[in-house]
């Protein structure tokens, strides 16, 4: 009676879309002593999908050595197994990352609708599904380098492969300054008259329309003007030449108005004689009275250049009789 020793098969190839197993893949175990055989032709997996350890039909195997040994083997009774492992794709192709405006984080989208996957057997179905896309940081920039994470295939063949994102081109896109809509908050200051129209403004506690909640902004340089350089309450002061300062300025345009106008005050700048003053002469006339001569008056706080002399002034002796250097209040 004939005893056959019993081979065992064992075998793994890349998903190559179809249920075939060639005799190539499979390493024969089982062998007595130091014998070896060889294996030729080819058996089969129930289907053509990537699985492990999946039973082969044998089909077409056979053993051979060309000295005979292989009459003591057989194959009936063994573990005949064989894997299949997901196919790589070669490349991904028609992936974009759309260009954005500001908008405080550094989230990409994709346009995914002429996406094509190169490498895929046969009428194989498979389609790129979900990826989440980043820029480098959140600040503008032009053709800012995109990365991408997450991305998955779908399809009925998707499991059949895999897609490595050094496979897919490098994306970049670019991201645009936020255009800030309005500036206010931007105050005036009251002065004392000081012959110009210049205003000095108060720009801490300015508020910036359109920005991103928790960003750095600052008004860095405006200007202030008063309709006129003479005193008034509730004086209109125009602002002109907003500029945007702080981290995150870089990331905005301004190109509005903003706070264009605003009031303040402009009070009385304070004035002194100095001296300058005469007296006239006088017959007694039974009266303290004094002719007061104001022409060479001095004037102390006056801003260069304005007009500006006494007009008017009451002048008394400091009684009514006669005497010579008295003195006139």
């Amino acid at each position: 009676l004939a005893v056959f020793t019993t081979v065992n098969l064992t075998g793994s190839r890349v998903y190559d879309g179809t249920n075939v197993v060639d005799a190539g893949i499979f390493s024969i175990g089982g062998l007595v002593g130091g014998e070896t055989l060889t294996l030729s032709g080819a058996g089969s997996v129930p289907d053509k999908n990537v699985g492990v350890n999946k039973p082969v039909t044998l089909g077409s195997l056979t053993l051979g050595d060309g000295t005979g040994l292989a009459s003591n083997y057989t194959f009936t009774g063994g573990l005949h197994i064989a894997s299949i492992s997901p196919l790589p794709l070669t490349s991904l192709n028609g992936v974009t990352a759309s260009s954005k405006f500001y908008d405080g984080n550094a989230n990409a989208s994709l346009l995914m609708g002429a996406a094509s996957l190169s490498g895929l057997l046969g009428s194989d179905v498979v389609t790129v599904a979900g990826a989440t896309a980043a820029f480098a940081d959140k600040n503008v920039g032009a053709a800012k380098k995109v990365s991408i994470t997450g991305m998955s295939l779908a399809g009925a063949d998707a499991g059949n492969y895999t897609l490595s994102l050094d496979r897919i081109g490098g994306l970049s896109a670019d991201i645009s300054p936020a255009e800030l809509t309005g500036i206010s908050g931007v105050t005036a200051q009251n002065k004392v008259y000081d012959g110009t129209t210049t205003a000095m403004l108060k720009v801490d506690a300015a508020v910036f329309a359109g920005q991103v909640a928790g960003d750095k902004l600052v008004v860095s340089g405006a200007s202030g003007l008063f309709g006129d350089k003479n005193a008034g309450l509730a004086k209109t002061v125009q602002i002109s030449g907003l500029a945007l300062g702080g981290a995150d300025a870089a990331n905005y345009r301004f190109t509005g108005v903003g706070t264009a106008t605003t009031t303040a005050d402009i009070t009385r700048a304070p004035i002194t004689v100095a001296g300058g003053i005469t007296a006239d002469n006088k017959v007694y006339d039974g009266m303290v009275s004094a002719q007061v001569n104001l022409i060479g008056g001095i004037l102390t706080g006056k801003i260069p250049g304005d007009e500006l002399a006494l007009a008017g002034a009451q002048g008394s002796f400091s009684d009514k009789n006669v005497g010579v250097g008295k003195t006139v209040i």
